[in-house]
């Protein structure tokens, strides 16, 4: 059921409404989407969803120019596919690495880690025996 051709303008629209599918289905929705909606046929849908993953990569790109951008599109198409498996554990752990990737994670210290409370406490404590036992020593 092939459909007329459609304009440029048009074209973008579908790319950018595909792009926003692809941040939260999984592809074979997409393609059944598309075929519903507009009337073209498999491989006609897999090229509107090759454009809009070209999209988010030149727009991850332009983010980033040291390859971040690429992997978090990848990162993005796993978790699209736990989402549709109702795997929220992998969508959270996955959310968590694109932040690393994005420079946005927390920095955690280990507890009785360098410049811990609790190292400090220890070498207050070392000190102060150590001071006791000068003075013992005199």
């Amino acid at each position: 059921m092939a459909e007329k051709r459609i304009d440029e303008v048009e074209k973008q629209k579908r790319i950018y409404q595909v792009s926003l599918l692809l941040r939260r289905r999984p592809t074979g929705f997409i393609v059944q989407f598309i075929a519903e909606n507009w009337g073209l046929e498999k491989r006609q849908a897999f090229n509107y969803i090759r454009l809009a993953k070209e999209e988010w990569a030149r727009y991850f790109a332009n983010m980033k120019s040291s390859g971040i951008g690429y992997h978090i599109t990848q990162m993005r198409e796993i978790k699209d596919k736990a989402y549709g498996n109702d795997d929220l554990r992998l969508v959270f752990d996955i959310a968590k690495e694109e932040a690393k990737l994005m420079g946005m994670e927390i920095e955690r210290k280990e507890i009785g880690g360098p410049g811990s409370f609790a190292e400090f406490m220890k070498a207050t404590i070392a000190k102060e025996k150590e001071l006791k036992a000068h003075d013992r020593n005199r």
